[in-house]
């Protein structure tokens, strides 16, 4: 990453009580997959992967969320993610909590993308809603069924990921409601 540049993503960012029923749910097989649980303050669904943008290209990631927010229609508003098993993703590392994303996440995933392409070197691999909870895992355990968590959403965020000794640090720069409220 050259010296000037910003790492960004969008992402659903969930309010703190999500977070730590997501967190519950999971105790059990995160204390025994070892590794690093991700801070509580860390839990977030990524959209869409940015990458390191440049400081010409960073008013382009504005742009791109208000164009992906109106190409959501009304009926597809209501975002949510239903959290339902933890999967390990051998070749990353990470314990991920999956479920079932509502049509509105994943029209938003894609028109994302589809605003992005023209102005960022975006990654091939297509969308998948997950949530990541544990990094460096050296011992999947108990993976399969968690008690349902349900995170819903009116906004998405535009999110700078820097990193640190402990870890990444997230700063939300920007949020973009779906909804007049």
């Amino acid at each position: 990453m050259r010296a000037h540049t910003r790492r960004l993503f969008f992402a659903l960012w969930p309010e703190p009580a999500a977070r730590h029923a997501l967190l519950e749910a999971c105790a059990g097989p995160l204390a025994a997959a070892g590794g690093r649980a991700v801070p509580p303050e860390n839990l977030h669904a990524t959209l869409l992967f940015l990458g390191a943008v440049t400081p010409e290209h960073a008013p382009l990631a504005s742009a791109v969320a208000h164009a992906a927010a109106g190409a959501v229609p009304a009926a597809e508003r209501a975002l949510r993610l239903e959290l339902t098993r933890l999967a390990y993703w051998r070749g990353a590392g990470v314990l991920a909590a999956l479920g079932t994303a509502s049509p509105g996440v994943l029209r938003l995933a894609a028109a994302l993308r589809t605003a992005a392409q023209p102005h960022f070197r975006l990654e091939a691999r297509p969308y998948r809603a997950h949530v990541t909870v544990a990094r460096h895992v050296v011992r999947p355990a108990r993976l399969g069924r968690i008690e349902p968590v349900d995170w819903r959403f009116v906004a998405f965020t535009l999110v700078e990921s820097r990193s640190a000794p402990g870890g990444s640090l997230y700063s939300v720069l920007e949020t973009h409601p779906l909804f007049s409220l």
